[in-house]
């Protein structure tokens, strides 16, 4: 490497320190493009979008202005940050930052993306400024906007890297995301801190930042425990924020407080500091928000005060005390409270000044405070009593306001003082407040206030004694008012007593209102007669009466004497409870002067007395009616009280003389009934009957005494004559004072809605004969026809009128009364009344009703016919109401006379409006005549503006839908003083009462001025009508408006009519003065917008020349006066428009001559130049649009002229457009959508025209677009859709601004897919046409292509035609991508698929030839081919993708051919659902395509087309040849003889798997297989003969090597096809192909898809292949897996298993001996040594798992011969030292081999954990070896055998020896342990298999003694080898643990005495795995073997002396175990 490139990495590498971004595959990083699309982009442009960013940003905030010279100045094009220096990095850094910062409170507008769009292609910001970027975007967290610029960031090397989740999947992160990293990573909390401050100093107002820093400081300290630094370093952010001048991080920082404040314990100088703080601020914010704050630390801090410069800090704060108040009141601030008042008491004792805490408690309500202050003072005062004078001062401030609230504090401070300090606090207290109310009651050691308020009743009266004394003589104006004070209140105690005692206080009236004593006695009242009175309200009651019943009160003018007679009435009359208090108040009133008790001195007290008090009280009442209403005020309850009213009133009734009095007297009573009998729940019970001859008194019930008034009310009433009118009124408006006809009424009202009704009919009957006699009938008709009569009183009056009406008398006056009432019924059983009653109407006796004198006698035959349709109509009248209106139809004329007669003359508004609903259904004809006048009455009556009701408003609307047709035509006044009148009304009538019913009377009778009125009205008519009309639409409002326009629509005038209305001319005086000069044009706009309105009008073209005149006049006064002639100018261009139109839609039935003559006539009525200067000369956007309309229909009628002027119309649309007002545009469309099919006859150009638009197309509405580009297009011709998008994209590349370029290609898919989708595709095959014309002119090519009329070659540059082709594809592509088009092709084909299926084969052909053509560095031109292309074949039938196969087969070119293939096979590989259900449904369209595969394979081809070819049969076999198995046999012949013949790899490894897949597919009628497999096994046996390793990835390969690894595969994939169809077939093979699979450079290739499949296809082979064939190549395979290494055996064993686990009883019997040959084979391996410790281990493990299964398949018989054959095995020797040694029958001698015996415990492990308990009696097959070996294992390896060879044997000791070995047992030899490796492993391996058998041994065979006594020593002596025992450590404690679970309790001795032995050992080893072996005892056993722990302690004890750390350790632990399982203490015992 150069020293120059050196330098210059290394000067890169400092100042770049983030060097990498997210990588793109393709394209370059974009904020707003796509990559690919952004790659197009040069630097310029990116430059000229961010500066258009840019400079929106600046008209929003001028501080972006700088940046246009710095960041965006047009040189930093070419800047490139990466060669400028440090220093010059650090400024740009700089100005980003600040331009970011500045950039943020914007980042979601488009402006803003432009402007990082150049910062990021520029500067790379992305990558070198991620802090700067996230401090901007961080608050836009959840927005699409931030993960989309997450995603181009450089977040691995940053503290952003948590985001690189959000990098792949695009998701935007949540708030609670960002706070998680927070609490991980507490620096990113500080970075947004950081931020916040930047933003705060450089002034950037970002509420969006602001909000989400405040909602992120709070989440984050609520959701984890603050430590103190971050705690410091937030809060000064805090205060930070707090001194800022933004008022929402002040807020928010105020929140962050009282966040802290509940989370965190702050410190005192902490808390005072933010306060200062706050009170600096406190003119800048809410007063009440920062007290909130401060409340909340004071609530939530343990802080009792403050220092008084912050008290009188906080106090000086604007509306302090009213901001303190309203907390108060809402929120709980008693500390912060109490911290004030503690504060101020504080500074009046360290400064001796009263004033502040003066003004503090004056201004806030401390009164909660001040008893605990209080308190707190008095234990000061006994502590200190130089303190006195001070609290003394205090105690008198608080007095001043908070009296009550200091004695509570005095008696709260006395209950925590000792007794001894209580005098003193007395006297202190009693020497502090000299008045009566602090006095000491030295009885009860408290105050007479507090003595009043005690809980103690004794205490309370002690206090009222006290007061009673003191009252004597009192002449102190305090002490008076305490005195009154303190009995007010006690007039509220709940004793009795002292209720009592108040009463009787010395003067008491002296003291307390007369008001307030006589409200109390009321509540008494009202408990009493609630039954809550006992014997203490009885002497309450009697109180009362002794003290309160004088002169004096009743003369006291403030004494209620209502309330107070409450009381008097509930004990005037003698009753047995209350007695004496009757006695009493008779005694008392009989001495006062009160009208109402005059005379009460002669009333006796005997047993008449209560009738005596009745009769005397009765005549004062009758005498004083005044009295009268005093007494019915009185009675309130149902009580005893209102039981004496009801008799004294009635005692009243009959004493009276006066009609008058009587009167006054009944209304009381009737009042009183009423509010009684209104009460829920009234029962009438048996004894409340009441009969006339029976006297009643107090005992009676209220229900009886009602009965008795009511009675007396009607029997003692003087009989006159019933007043109709007075009835009526009264019911129409009420009453204030009652007359005789109007009480009766309201009685009868009243009773019939009671219960007492019921039981009061015969009186009330008999009653009312007596008063009304026959008036009772003129009474209820009017009760039947008035609205405000309840339902029950209607319905009783019925059934009692019903009783009334005799059959000789002739009732038919009441008809209208019961019609009324039949109408408005509220219930079947009303129904019934009222026909009851109609019923016997008629009759022959007169009968005059006074209302109804005016109405005419109607026949007795009509009258009968009106009750035969009521009766016969009975059912339908009782469901529906209405249905009366029906039946009005066929009441004879005179009774409908009788109903309209009713109607006019009635006084009640009900009764007319319900009868003209009655009436409604008549024809007007029979009812408007008669009711006219009253509908004129109403009219009247809304046009004076009076008030008018909701009835009157209803029978107004009923009467003005009787002026129709008919009555209008038949009389003028109907016309006249009917319908114009009402024209006339149009303001909205609302009802007096608050209900929403409105009407408008001219809105009314609009539908009455219908087309059929027209016609029958004359000329004069339609012009009064006309200009009724016209003066309502200068006064109405805009509903009633449109409603009379629509009527002006359909009404024909005279065409003079409208010329009359017309200025012949504008006076140009009238401009001389404004107010003359606006109502000029203001009336001739009115007329315009009239004469626009009436387009009936006949000849409405002879007003042309007119309104021509009086726009060219306006013209001329445009310049001078705009303002006021644009609107009228507009009208009358939009009358002249409304003229055309007409024109151009009228049809002439007549010949053609009439029609062109008729055009002819009124061509010079318009004057087009006029038209046009000014839709061009104009300014308003109002006029042009008129004008552009008028052209519009002008160019129907006169298209020539039109044409002439065409260029000028363009000029002027073009400026239109670039107005941007939608109502231009609308003008526009529809003159272009005429004049187009015109221009088209006429052979214009039309490029012309529609570049026009195109350029303009920005200023066309969005919403206008479409619809006016399809009308332009409809137009034109729809076969033209191309040509507008041609034009389009071509003015998009050859001039188009980067917007324009986006709108423009989105809605060129707009406008495609607003036609079918025919038209859809051929515009997509007319714009390929043309991509294909400028292909050719570009490459240059020779290949000739038809013209086309929008593309002319020499309007494009080089550049430009390539970027047309590339924008036209781009078209292409995202157009058949639209979801939109999609479904429309689909609905489409299901009609109709053939022309579409055309279409798209056109353009796949156009494709794949451009696709051709294309040189192979065009990447971006190929990438758009393919991908329409890929497009188009998800489109394509199968028929249609066949033919574009077919069709691409047969060219000629080997590319487009080969190309033919891809296209197919990409189509048959394709595995998605819906395409193979198609694949499948068109297999007959796909098999054609077989015939030309064969041909084009018979035929000498390239490799690469060969192996196309052969590629597209095997996929088409794998879908199709199951189906047609002959034809594709026919094919088989063709590719066998390229797999065997052709020398290119690809070819035979694509003909391996079609042949395969053949095979597979067509099954027997392959009769190849055999040649197949040979040839496979050949290839794959010549890959492995050459001895090559094949490369891990393809990619990292040769060529040679890539083609040799396809080779394998295909071979291999297609070896798993022909045994999955033909294993049974292939038994021949399966060795060869076994030696293959395992073959290590298959097996282990390093190509991953290799090796997979070769073990896919062994595993299927041992799964599937029958045992008898599969197991004898396995087991040969074993040397060969040997040769080729370790996995190879591996792979092999695994295959074993595999069979094994599928293998039945039967095959397993057969072979079971051979599979354990074969795994004994393979573990001998060990042995053998082939491989290193390792290595063998695993193989193995994978063995033991074999054998595993192998035993659970075998059963007893086969187990044991099996277990016999691996112990002789394991046993037998390899040693040729001693092969002299013999065998005598029993055992051999010679030593075994450890390797063998290794595995052999490995075996046994594996088999006893599978078999579990089963296997435990097999141990006894060689315990014995076990125990020797493990003997071996302990002795000393240079030892000699027990018996040992002589050196020199002769004949003698021969024979000796023989002798021996003959008469003696023979002992097997201990194996020769070479080696400590060894050892450790072998121990190792007997002591995993002991365990699975102390774990499994349920029968005790361990624990025979014999047993365990040959293996307790043995096993012991394991401890002792310091080597073994090290490394076995854990199994050897482990196997003792279990050990001692499995033996007799008489065998723990000696087992434990084992390793006491070893705990005097010298190896500490030794000693601490005995330890372990005891501890392990305990852990096992448990509590049990403590049976022998005192032998073990002297031991243990000793260990614990030692000096061994590890030792001692081991020792302490052995304790604690020992403990823990005996739950017993040893340690005391091991201490002695």
């Amino acid at each position: 490497m150069s020293t120059q490139l050196g330098k210059q990495l290394s000067f890169l590498q400092n100042v770049f320190q983030q060097t990498s971004a997210p990588q793109l595959k393709h394209g370059k990083e974009s904020f707003l493009f796509t990559p690919e699309k952004a790659a197009r982009l040069t630097y310029e442009d990116v430059h000229v979008i961010g500066v258009d960013g840019l400079t929106e940003l600046i008209r929003l905030d001028p501080r972006f202005k700088p940046y246009l010279d710095t960041l965006f100045h047009p040189s930093s094009i070419e800047r490139n940050r990466e060669l400028e220096t440090k220093h010059e990095n650090t400024i740009l850094d700089n100005q980003i930052e600040g331009f970011f910062l500045l950039l943020s409170p914007y980042f979601l507008l488009n402006s803003a993306h432009k402007s990082i769009e150049y910062l990021i292609r520029r500067y790379k910001v992305h990558v070198y400024n991620v802090d700067s970027i996230m401090a901007s975007i961080i608050a836009y967290h959840e927005t699409p906007f931030f993960s989309r610029f997450v995603q181009l960031l450089n977040i691995q090397p940053t503290k952003w890297h948590f985001l690189e989740p959000m990098q792949n999947s695009g998701v935007v992160m949540s708030r609670t995301t960002f706070i998680q990293r927070c609490y991980t990573d507490f620096s990113i909390l500080m970075f947004l801190c950081d931020a916040m401050k930047v933003y705060v100093e450089r002034g950037i107002e970002n509420k969006t930042f602001i909000n989400f820093y405040i909602a992120s400081l709070i989440e984050y300290i609520s959701g984890k425990s603050l430590k103190e630094v971050e705690l410091k370093r937030i809060l000064a952010y805090v205060l930070f924020g707090l001194r800022s001048s933004e008022p929402d991080l002040v807020a928010g920082s105020l929140m962050v407080i009282t966040q802290i404040s509940s989370c965190v314990t702050l410190s005192y100088t902490v808390v005072e500091s933010i306060i200062e703080v706050i009170i600096q601020i406190a003119n800048s914010v809410n007063v009440e928000s920062l007290l909130m704050c401060v409340s909340y630390l004071f609530q939530s801090q343990p802080i009792s005060k403050i220092k008084s410069n912050l008290l009188k800090g906080l106090f000086e704060l604007p509306n302090f005390v009213e901001a303190m108040n309203n907390l108060s009141k809402s929120y709980n601030i008693e500390n912060y409270l109490n911290a004030i008042l503690n504060s101020a008491i504080e500074y009046t004792f360290n400064e001796q000044n009263l004033d502040l805490l003066e003004n503090i408690i004056s201004s806030i309500d401390f009164s909660k405070h001040i008893p605990k202050v209080v308190a707190v003072l008095m234990n000061l005062y006994i502590s200190d009593k130089s303190f006195s004078e001070t609290i003394k001062k205090i105690f008198l401030l608080f007095e001043r306001k908070y009296s009550t609230e200091t004695d509570k504090g005095f008696e709260l401070g006395l209950s925590t003082l000792e007794e001894e300090d209580h005098s003193t606090a007395l006297e202190f207290y009693s020497t502090t407040f000299r008045d009566s109310k602090h006095e000491i009651l030295p009885e009860v050691d408290t105050t007479v206030y507090l003595a009043l308020q005690h809980s103690e009743k004794s205490v309370r009266m002690l206090g009222l004694k006290h007061l009673a004394k003191v009252s004597v003589g009192a002449e102190n104006e305090e002490t008076k008012n305490f005195i009154s004070e303190s009995l007010r209140e006690r007039l509220s105690d709940e004793d009795p007593n002292v209720l009592e005692f108040v009463l009787s206080f010395p003067n008491v009236l002296k003291y307390v209102d007369i008001e307030q004593i006589v409200d109390k006695i009321t509540h008494i009242v009202k408990r009493i007669e609630e039954n809550k009175g006992d014997e203490t309200a009885k002497k309450l009651s009697v109180t009362i009466a002794e003290k309160l019943l004088t002169q004096e009160v009743f003369d006291n003018p403030k004494c209620n004497i209502e309330k107070l007679l409450t009381f008097v009435t509930r004990f005037l009359l003698l009753s047995e409870d209350f007695k004496e208090t009757n006695l009493k108040v008779i005694s008392s009133l009989q001495k006062v002067k009160y009208p109402l008790f005059k005379n009460l001195s002669s009333v006796l007290i005997n047993d008449n007395t209560n009738q005596q008090i009745i009769k005397v009280i009765g005549k004062n009442l009758a005498q004083n009616p005044q009295l009268v209403e005093i007494c019915e005020h009185t009675a309130v309850k149902e009580g005893v009280g209102s039981k004496a009213i009801l008799l004294l009133l009635s005692s009243a009734m009959h004493e009276s003389n006066s009609e008058e009095n009587k009167l006054l007297i009944a209304t009381s009573i009737l009042n009183l009934v009423k509010r009684f009998v209104s009460k829920q729940g009234i029962v009438i019970g048996i004894k409340d009957l009441y009969h006339p001859k029976q006297q009643a008194n107090i005992t009676h019930s209220i229900n009886y005494l009602m009965f008795y008034s009511a009675y007396s009310l009607l029997e003692c009433l003087s009989i006159q004559k019933l007043s109709a009118n007075e009835v009526l009124n009264y019911l129409l408006n009420g009453a204030t004072k009652h007359t005789y006809s109007t009480l009766l009424t309201e009685f009868f009202i009243t009773i019939s809605e009671s219960k007492l009704f019921d039981q009061f009919t015969e009186h009330v009957k008999i009653l009312i004969e007596n008063h009304l006699k026959k008036d009772t009938l003129i009474l209820f008709s009017s009760l039947w026809g008035s609205e405000n009569v309840p339902y029950k009183t209607k319905i009783r009056s019925l059934l009692i009128g019903f009783f009334f009406l005799d059959e000789e008398t002739n009732y038919q006056q009441l008809l209208p009364s019961l019609l009324v009432a039949l109408r408005n019924n509220s219930s079947r059983d009303m129904v019934s009344a009222v026909i009851s009653c109609i019923k016997r109407i008629s009759g022959t006796g007169s009968f005059s009703h006074p209302l109804y004198t005016y109405l005419k006698p109607v026949s007795s035959n009509d009258i009968e016919k009106v009750k035969e349709l009521i009766v016969n109509n009975r059912v339908d009248l009782a469901t529906d109401n209405s249905y009366l209106s029906q039946l009005v139809n066929s009441f004879p004329d005179s009774v409908v006379k009788m109903l309209l007669d009713v109607i006019q003359n009635t006084k009640s508004d009900f009764e007319r409006y319900s009868l003209l609903s009655i009436v409604s259904s008549l024809p007007s004809v029979r009812v408007l005549p008669s009711t006219f006048d009253v509908l004129t009455g109403l009219l009247k009556l809304v046009e004076t503006n009076e008030n008018i009701s909701r009835l009157k408003l209803l029978s107004l609307n009923t009467l003005l839908h009787f002026l129709d047709l008919d009555v209008l035509t038949k009389d003028e006044k109907y016309f006249t003083q009917g319908l114009l009148k009402a024209i006339t009304l149009h303001k909205t009538i609302k009802t007096i009462e608050s209900t929403n019913l409105s009407i408008t009377p001219c809105n009314l009778v609009a539908n009455c001025v219908s087309s059929s009125l027209i016609k029958e009205l004359d000329e004069s008519q339609r012009r009064e009508l006309l200009e009724t009309i016209l003066r309502v639409l200068k006064k109405a409002d805009i509903s009633v408006a449109q409603v009379y326009k629509k009527v002006l629509k359909h009404l024909p005038v005279n065409v003079e009519t409208l010329l009359s209305l017309l200025p012949e001319s504008i006076s140009t005086d009238a401009m001389d003065t404004a107010e003359e000069g606006r109502d000029a044009f203001e009336e001739m706009s009115f007329v315009l917008e009239i004469t626009q309105l009436m387009k009936n009008t006949h000849g409405r073209e002879n007003l042309a020349p007119r309104l021509v005149s009086l726009l060219k006049q306006l013209k001329e006064l445009y310049n001078t006066s705009k303002t006021k002639v644009e609107y009228s100018m507009s009208m009358i261009l939009s009358v002249l428009y409304a003229i055309a139109s007409r024109i151009s839609k009228l049809e002439i039935k007549q010949k053609q001559d009439r029609k062109e003559k008729l055009i002819s006539s009124i061509q010079n009525n318009f004057d087009i130049q006029l038209i046009i200067s000014c839709l061009l000369e104009c300014e308003s956007s109002s006029i042009r649009n008129h004008a552009i309309l008028l052209i519009g229909e002008l160019a129907f009628i006169f298209p020539s002229q039109i044409i002439e002027h065409i260029l000028g119309v363009m000029k002027a649309v073009e400026g239109s457009l670039r107005d941007k007002e939608s109502n231009n545009f609308d003008a526009i469309q529809k003159t272009i959508i005429e004049i187009t099919p015109r221009l088209v006859e006429q052979n214009v150009d039309m490029k012309y025209i529609i570049n026009i638009f195109v350029k303009s197309m920005k200023y066309i509405p969005k919403e206008k677009r479409l619809p006016f580009f399809a009308s332009l297009v409809k137009g034109v011709s729809r076969k033209n859709i191309y040509g507008f998008v041609f034009l389009m994209i071509s003015f998009v590349v050859t001039g188009g601004e980067a917007d324009d370029s986006n709108v423009i290609t989105s809605f060129c898919h707009e406008l495609v897919e607003y036609f079918k989708v025919d038209k859809q595709l051929l515009a997509i095959v007319n714009l390929m046409g043309i991509v294909n014309t400028i292909f050719n002119e570009v490459s240059g090519s020779k290949d000739k292509t038809d013209g086309d009329k929008f593309y002319v070659s020499t309007d494009y540059s080089d550049s430009e035609k390539e970027a047309l082709i590339t924008n036209i594809l781009e078209f292409v592509f995202e157009h058949l991508e639209s979801i939109e088009f999609l479904k429309m092709l689909i609905t489409h084909e299901e009609r109709n698929y053939k022309n579409t299926q055309k279409y798209l084969l056109s353009v796949a052909l156009d494709i794949n030839l451009l696709r051709d053509k294309t040189p192979e560095t065009d990447s971006s031109t190929i990438e758009l081919l393919d991908g329409i292309h890929s497009k188009i074949q998800q489109l394509l039938k199968s028929a249609t993708f066949v033919a574009l196969i077919k069709n691409l087969l047969n060219n000629t070119s080997t590319s487009v051919r080969e190309r033919a293939f891809i296209i197919l096979n990409t189509r048959l590989a394709d595995e998605s659902t819906q395409l193979v259900t198609q694949l499948m449904e068109d297999q007959a369209d796909y098999i054609s395509i077989l015939k030309k595969l064969r041909s084009l394979l018979s035929e000498g081809q390239t490799n690469l087309l060969t192996q196309a070819a052969i590629i597209s049969v095997e996929f088409m076999a794998r879908r199709f040849a199951s189906e047609y198995k002959s034809k594709f046999a026919k094919v088989v012949p063709v590719v066998l003889k390229h797999f065997k013949e052709s020398t290119s790899s690809p070819v035979v490894s694509s003909s391996a798997l079609c042949l395969a897949t053949l095979s597979s597919e067509i099954g027997r009628e392959s009769s190849n297989l055999n040649e197949i497999v040979d040839k496979l096994i050949g290839h794959l046996n010549s890959f492995l003969s050459k001895g090559q390793d094949i490369e891990e990835d393809e990619k990292d390969a040769n060529e040679e090597s890539r083609t040799t690894q396809i080779l394998v595969y295909s071979c291999l994939c297609a070896l798993e096809l022909l045994t999955k169809v033909h294993l049974g077939e292939m038994g021949s093979f399966l060795k060869q192909i076994m030696n293959i699979l395992l073959s290590t450079r298959i097996l282990l290739s390093n190509n991953r898809k290799i090796s997979q499949k070769s073990s896919a296809v062994l595993y299927y082979l041992a799964v599937n292949a029958k045992p008898e064939l599969i197991l004898e190549p396995v087991f040969a395979s074993l040397e060969e897996c040997v040769k080729f290494g370790y996995d190879s055996i591996v792979k092999l064993v695994d295959v074993l298993h595999e069979i094994i686990l599928v293998m039945d009883t039967k095959s397993m019997e057969k072979f079971s001996s051979k599979i354990l040959n074969f795994l004994l084979e393979v573990v001998d391996l060990r042995r053998q040594q082939k491989f290193d410790r390792k290595i063998i281990e695993n193989i193995e493990k994978n063995v033991c798992n074999a054998f595993e299964s192998f035993v659970l398949k075998l059963n007893e018989e086969l187990l044991r011969p099996a277990l016999r054959q691996i112990i002789e095995w394991s046993r037998k020797s390899f040693d040729d030292s001693i092969n002299d040694y013999l065998d005598y029958g029993d055992k051999k001698q010679a030593p075994p081999n450890v390797y063998r015996l290794i595995v052999f415990y490995k075996l046994m492990t594996s088999a006893a954990q599978k078999l579990s308990f089963l296997f435990i009696s097999y141990f006894g097959y060689f315990w014995d070896n076990m125990i020797k070996d493990i003997e071996a294992i302990t002795r000393d390896p240079n030892a000699e055998d027990d018996e040992p060879i002589p050196e020199v044997e002769d004949d003698s000791t021969s024979k000796k020896r023989k002798i021996g070995e003959l008469t003696k047992k023979k002992k097997s030899k201990f194996v020769k342990i070479e080696n400590s490796e060894d050892r450790i492993q072998l121990a190792a391996v007997i002591l995993q298999t002991l365990e699975v058998c102390f774990s499994n041994d349920k029968e005790n065979f361990v624990g025979s003694n014999e047993r365990f006594e040959i293996l307790l020593g043995p096993l012991s002596s394991l401890l002792d080898v310091e080597e073994v025992c090290a490394k076995n450590y854990n199994r050897i404690s482990r196997a003792f643990g279990l050990l001692a679970t499995v033996v007799e309790q008489n065998q723990w001795k000696p087992l434990q005495f084992q390793m006491l032995q070893r705990l005097h050992n010298d190896s500490s080893i030794a000693k601490r795995a005995a330890i372990a072996c005891i501890a392990s005892f305990y852990e096992n056993v448990g509590k049990e073997f403590i049976i022998v722990l005192p032998e073990m302690m002297p031991h243990i004890a000793e260990i614990l002396e030692t000096d061994d750390e590890e030792l001692l350790r081991d020792a302490r632990a052995l304790v604690l175990t020992i403990e823990k399982a005996t739950g017993e203490e040893i340690s005391q015992y091991l201490n002695e």
